[in-house]
């Protein structure tokens, strides 16, 4: 779920520069996934009546939509917005609540404190993340040669589709990486609800 938010923060200066979308138009997609978000946690005893297993299937299947969904939006908007609203409920279904379900179960007596050194955690990876998915874009568009992309055009140009081809890689075993990251998170829960507490 992390690398979805993680993902979608890192896209928005492209989504500008290269689908010519206006600075409103991309922060909106923050915008919309953060509301989304909110309004999946305020579900939270419908989260807590379904399960953890179930919930993180939810999670994980609406994170795969999310990355298909803004993998085929091209330059539709409103696709986008979509996959936004789908990437609110992977971050709700897929890290707080989980988080917060499992956490309670352990601290009765400081669950803020668990709850928001939890979160710390998590803000942490998404900085990191945000920092290793922008590293090699940044890294590679600089060795560019500025009259190709003038002259011919650097989407069609060789170096182009390679960098796309790249990045599509990279998303497609972001994704595959999720769901395993979600099988041993379910293992682990599995295995932390069948030991003694205390």
């Amino acid at each position: 779920a992390s690398l979805v938010s993680t993902g979608m923060s890192t896209n928005l200066n492209a989504m500008r520069q290269h689908l010519g979308f206006t600075n409103t138009q991309t922060a909106l997609v923050l915008t919309i996934r953060s509301i989304t978000a909110f309004i999946a946690a305020l579900c939270a005893n419908t989260y807590y009546r379904m399960g953890l297993k179930r919930g993180m299937v939810i999670a994980l299947l609406v994170g795969t939509a999310t990355f298909i969904l803004f993998a085929a939006a091209g330059r539709s908007l409103m696709i986008i917005y979509a996959g936004a609203v789908l990437s609110g409920i992977c971050y709700a279904y897929g890290m707080m609540m989980p988080a917060s379900m499992l956490l309670r179960n352990w601290f009765n007596k400081s669950r803020g404190t668990a709850l928001s050194v939890a979160s710390a955690g998590t803000g942490l990876v998404s900085v990191v993340f945000a920092v290793l998915s922008a590293l090699f874009p940044a890294l590679y568009v600089t060795r560019i040669d500025a009259a190709m992309g003038v002259r011919n055009g650097f989407s069609r140009s060789r170096a182009g589709v390679a960098l796309r081809k790249i990045l599509i890689t990279f998303q497609l075993a972001a994704a595959v990486a999720m769901m395993i990251i979600s099988g041993v998170f379910y293992m682990q829960y599995r295995h932390m609800t069948s030991q003694q507490l205390g």
